[in-house]
């Protein structure tokens, strides 16, 4: 009898430890069911649920003796008319402890000044970590703007970004931002988008310059001409267009060849990762025209052109795309001429010939001389065929006659 008397009793000191082990285990939801108070204390975050919204005010059952009250005031940053505006029965919200206990014995909570509270914590985060935030501009104020992170945060001027500098109209758009000063005392900060976009611009570069390669052709987009060439976007990094590189034809503005915001193919000439320089090429993505000059315009061959430039020494005659030719003034007419504009003028069509011709140094010297043009160009040479050569030994009448005639 006493052994089994002993052993009901070790069963009910394990079962006791087995039952205060799982009390221990539980998490705080079920021990908030399980007992009836909590304790608090001012500047605690604690969890309610909605149950009751009133117009000036909101019930939030919080697992205490009595449900916590949210005055109208301390519901939200911005000012409302009635709790019904911003909360409804069975939502569950985020609150900060103001008072344990008011005069009448109730726990008084803030929603506006929780949401401050987590707040502040994300943008310490953020500026700790160096991480990415977005906001929309708020409003605008002297030397910058305020943004909305759930606390007002400036931005200066210079640090909005590029893609909004110089824009009057800001209220309403989502920079995407770095917090770079934070001032915790007075829980002040500072923020950039400028940053954001370098940060990202380098990396673009790493990237760029990683994949790309001497004669690459690739896709890009202009986004800026200047007098001496073009500057390309390519996958966020700008090369540069030499303006000697835009086309195979006579020089021009390079506004005459493409314009701000065009994608364009380039391909790629030289790429400097340590200087950050890409050179590019327009007209070497597509076929060189000087390629088989000779056989389009062999010396003493004639063709059509258009005077294209004048000047001191004579004028530049396009014979077609990417293939001009100089006319030396001396070359302009038979007899002395003091200017080319006594011959000709910009625009014109004029007939003349190939008096020299330097593939190498791209060089094409022509003449309009008429005493020139009347030459006959002897045709090149051919492999005769028999019966042109049977042809050729032939005595002609002239022959015969003149041979009759000395008989």
């Amino acid at each position: 009898m006493e052994e089994l008397e002993k052993a009901s009793l070790e069963n009910e000191v394990a079962q006791g430890e087995v039952q205060e082990q799982q009390v221990h285990e539980q998490p705080p939801e079920t021990l908030i069911e399980k007992y009836i108070s909590r304790t608090f204390k001012e500047g605690d975050l604690i969890k309610g649920l909605v149950v009751a919204v009133e117009n000036d005010s909101a019930l939030v059952d919080i697992g205490y003796k009595s449900e916590g009250i949210v005055p109208l005031k301390e519901l939200s940053r911005e000012p409302v008319s009635s709790a019904k505006d911003v909360v409804k029965v069975g939502d569950e919200l985020t609150l900060y402890v103001l008072k344990v206990e008011d005069d009448q014995g109730n726990i008084i909570l803030s929603k506006k000044r929780a949401d401050y509270e987590m707040a502040w914590a994300r943008i310490k985060e953020a500026f700790q970590e160096g991480k990415v935030v977005e906001a929309p501009i708020a409003r605008n104020v002297k030397g910058g703007v305020l943004v909305d992170l759930g606390i007002w945060g400036f931005v200066p001027r210079s640090q909005i970004g590029s893609k909004l500098r110089g824009n009057r109209n800001l209220i309403g758009e989502v920079l995407r931002l770095k917090v770079v000063e934070l001032d915790e005392e007075n829980r002040k900060f500072t923020c950039s988008a400028r940053k954001v976009e370098e940060e990202e611009r380098e990396l673009k570069k790493v990237q760029v310059f990683t994949k790309i390669k001497e004669g690459d052709i690739v896709s890009g987009k202009v986004s800026r001409i200047v007098d001496w060439g073009v500057f390309v976007d390519v996958g966020g990094v700008d090369g540069l267009i030499h303006f000697s590189e835009l086309s195979w034809g006579a020089p021009k503005h390079p506004s005459k060849f493409v314009s701000v915001g065009e994608e364009i193919k380039v391909k790629v000439l030289k790429v400097v990762p340590e200087e950050g320089r890409i050179s590019l090429s327009l007209r070497q993505t597509e076929p060189d025209p000087w390629e088989n000059v000779e056989l389009k315009y062999p010396v003493g061959s004639t063709a059509q052109g258009k005077v294209v430039k004048l000047g001191k020494y004579g004028a530049i005659v396009e014979l077609e795309k990417g293939i001009s030719g100089l006319v030396h003034i001396s070359e302009l007419a038979d007899e002395k001429v003091n200017k080319p504009e006594e011959v000709v003028k910009m625009g014109d069509e004029v007939l003349v010939k190939v008096i020299n011709l330097k593939k190498k140094e791209r060089r094409i010297t022509l003449s309009m001389k008429p005493t020139e043009l009347e030459k006959e160009t002897p045709p090149p040479p051919k492999s005769k065929a028999k019966n042109q050569e049977r042809v050729e030994h032939l005595a002609t009448l002239g022959d015969i006659w003149r041979t009759t005639s000395k008989e």
